[in-house]
Order: C-alpha cells, then sequence, then structure tokens
C-alpha cells in the first residue's frame, strides 16, 4: 500500500539516466538498504522511520521491515526482521520510538509491534487500534507511550485519535482522546500527517483554507495537566506568505518546543511553481498558540515542481527536508538538511543537500524522510527504473 501516491507527474520524454551521489558540507552517505525479497513493484522505502540505532520502512508490499545498526555502524544490508499482522491485513505508513513501532493498516486501523526481550525478529502485532467512530487511519505518529493516529474522507471532518500506553501495556482498544481543528471543513484534509513528541501533538491540514485557498495549516495541541481528552486545538499555524494551493501541513514534524511543517506545493514566484518550502514554528514563552512562523527553509536550487516539502522530519538541532520532484535535468530529487544556527532557527536555505546513486529519473528519492540524531534516512520507493523495487539511503557525518 502507498499513501497518498502520484501527487506529482513527471514527463515520459525525461532521460532515464542514473543519478551521481551529491553531498555538500560534510554528510556522506552510509549504507544504502534494501529487503532480502525484492520484487517488482514494491516501492520499498515509501515510508520511513528511525529512533536511535532502528530505521523501520515500509515495504510497499503490506510488509514492514526493520533494520538494525551494526556494531560497527550502518553499511549496505537487509533487514534484521519483518513485520506482519495475524489476519493478513497488509501495512503501509510506519513510525518508531524506542521499542514500539506503529504501522497502519490498508483497513484504516494501526498496528502496534513491541520489541521483544530477545530484541527484533519476525513477528506479528501486539495489539491492533481502531477508532471509536469508524475513522479510517491515513497518518501515524508515535512517542514514548502515546500514539497518534490521524483520520479524513473527503465527505467528513478529518481528526486525530490519541492512544495513551496501558499500564499493563499495549492492547487492542480504541482511542483515548479525539482532538479536530475548531474551524475545520470537510475539504481541508485535517489529519493528513501527524506528529507527536512528549505533551505535543501536532496535526497537518493541508487543504485548509486561510487567507489563500488551500495554503494549508498546522493545528498544534497541548497536552492537559490530567491528560489526553477529546478537544481542540491550542494553536494554529499558517505561513505568512502561504500561497495559494501551496499545502502547508501535507507533512509536519515536532521535536520539543520546535515545529516544522511541509509546503510542498508552496510558490514563491513565477519561477519556482511548486518549489516548496518547509515553515518552523517555536513555541513561545508562554505557550503554543495561533501564530506564523518563526522561519522558512527552501532549497537554494529550488526549480519548479521541486516538491521541497513533501516529507519533513526533525531531530535536535536538525531539520531534514525531502524534495522527490523535477529538480533539473541533471539532479531529479534531492534531500534538504537544515542545521539550527546558535541563535535559533532564523529564514535561510540548506546546510546540506543529497542525491540517491541508483535509481532513475523516478526514483522518487526523498519521497519519505526521517532523522534521529545526526542520521539522515531517505526513501526512494522508485528507485531502479523499470522495475520500482526501491531502496533506503542512510547519511551521516
Amino acid at each position: 500500500m502507498r499513501n497518498m501516491r502520484a501527487i506529482f507527474t513527471l514527463s515520459v520524454l525525461c532521460c532515464l539516466t542514473s543519478i551521481s551521489a551529491v553531498s555538500q558540507n560534510g554528510l556522506k552517505q552510509l549504507a544504502v538498504l534494501e529487503p532480502s525479497n525484492a520484487g517488482r513493484d514494491d516501492f520499498f522505502g515509501t515510508s520511513v522511520s528511525q529512533s536511535g540505532n532502528v530505521i523501520v520502512v515500509d515495504g510497499g508490499s503490506g510488509t514492514e521491515y526493520v533494520f538494525v545498526e551494526p556494531a560497527g555502524g550502518w553499511t549496505d544490508s537487509n533487514e534484521t526482521a519483518t513485520l506482519t499482522t495475524s489476519d493478513g491485513t497488509l501495512l503501509g505508513m510506519v513510525a518508531v520510538s524506542g521499542d514500539t513501532i506503529a504501522a497502519l493498516g490498508e483497513d484504516g486501523t494501526a498496528y502496534v509491534f513491541v520489541k521483544p526481550s530477545t530484541g527484533w525478529a519476525n513477528m506479528t502485532q501486539t495489539a491492533k487500534l481502531t477508532a471509536s467512530d469508524g475513522g479510517v487511519f491515513v497518518s501515524v505518529g508515535v512517542s514514548g507511550n502515546t500514539l497518534v493516529a490521524g483520520a479524513y474522507t473527503p465527505s467528513a471532518l478529518g481528526a486525530a485519535y490519541v492512544f495513551v500506553e496501558p499500564k499493563g501495556g499495549w492492547q487492542d482498544m480504541t482511542q483515548n482522546a479525539e482532538l479536530t481543528g475548531s474551524d475545520s471543513t470537510t475539504t481541508d484534509r485535517f489529519g493528513v500527517s501527524v506528529a507527536v513528541s512528549g505533551p505535543t501533538i501536532v496535526v497537518g491540514a493541508s487543504y485548509a483554507t486561510t487567507y489563500q485557498m488551500a495554503a494549508g495549516a498546522a493545528y498544534v495541541f497541548a497536552k492537559p495537566l490530567g491528560g489526553w481528552v477529546n478537544a481542540t486545538e491550542t494553536g494554529k499555524l499558517t505561513a505568512s506568505d502561504g500561497s495559494f494551493d501551496g499545502s502547508l501541513g501535507a507533512s509536519v514534524a515536532v521535536t520539543g518546543t520546535a515545529i516544522v511543517a511541509g509546503a510542498p506545493y508552496q510558490t514563491d514566484n513565477s519561477i519556482f511553481v511548486y518549489g516548496g518550502a518547509a515553515y518552523v514554528f517555536v513555541e513561545p514563552p508562554s505557550g503554543w498558540t495561533t501564530s506564523t512562523e518563526t522561519a522558512k527553509l527552501i532549497a537554494s536550487n529550488g526549480v519548479p515542481d521541486g516538491l521541497m516539502g513533501y516529507s519533513v522530519s526533525m531531530s535536535g538541532n536538525i531539520i531534514a527536508a525531502g524534495s522527490p520532484g523535477l529538480i533539473d535535468l541533471s539532479l531529479r530529487q534531492a534531500a534538504y538538511e537544515f542545521v539550527k544556527p546558535a541563535g535559533g532557527w532564523v529564514s535561510a536555505t540548506q546546510s546540506t543537500s543529497q542525491a540517491p546513486t541508483k535509481g532513475s529519473a523516478y526514483a522518487e528519492f526523498g519521497y519519505a524522510i526521517a532523522t534521529s540524531g545526526s542520521t539522515v534516512v531517505v526513501g526512494a520507493p522508485g528507485s531502479a527504473f523499470n522495475s520500482f523495487e526501491g531502496s533506503v539511503y542512510v547519511y551521516g557525518p
């Protein structure tokens, strides 16, 4: 299952040559990860997530693949373990935090996998999570003992469902709380992306109408002292220069007091149509509130249809953003890393950029991205032209 596939089209007239590696300012490619049973049209790398020394990848064929970093560091390898469901439901989007992995099922539910005491091994789920009102999950995030799943359909208001691990461990259950936007409409796509870190949850609504139609928004929710309960947002985050169809909130990430939201269709002028951008929001001393961005991040080589911000991730002082669209005739996709300056986040271009070493113009490198510490993981689900097995790249200093 590929989530939100085909949001852009590349001309079949484009040249089909392989792409050479590109790295600036110190990051290097450490490894290429691929499944042991790679097959045609698997689109391995549609979703990636990382926590510490563990990387989890959506295999595209309904299986999740777990990679554990070897003692000597990341190297080209196949998976350590595979995750499947006991009821045969195919899996898609994935998230990991510590010893907990969450994956969406094609039936709109979420499956939880807990690391065995002996380490990750082939297994089926520990628990299955569902929405009490039948909401269909399209996005997922996990942090510690809290899991959040976003849901939306074209004919209904979206929502984010919060699940808190019971004292006895994860078990089949419905949500503890349901989060909604106070001004959401059925066309906002509230829930298209979600992220959680400690007491903060952020929910993307990429078609939310602000002063520009479908400029998009991100809604932030702060955990009440008594725990998560049904609620509307603590604050609504928008771009001060959001463009028509900019789609802010198509991707979101949160770490500590900072949130980043991707706007892959952001257009800054007639040249960079859909060049994309990522917007950083920093929590004020008094707490989250409705606001515009602290900083705007863009690619120095952004061009039409670059779609920078289609995927975003954040870890500590590092923000990574994928740009899976058309860059130029020699570099078709890229992943960008932005490093927080000593004085705090300010509008800037990237510190580092990478491109894949294998595949083709259709690799969709940057379709998914994840960070943990100083490591950046990039999914290229369309790599290996004419077969689309997909691959995942690991970068580090």
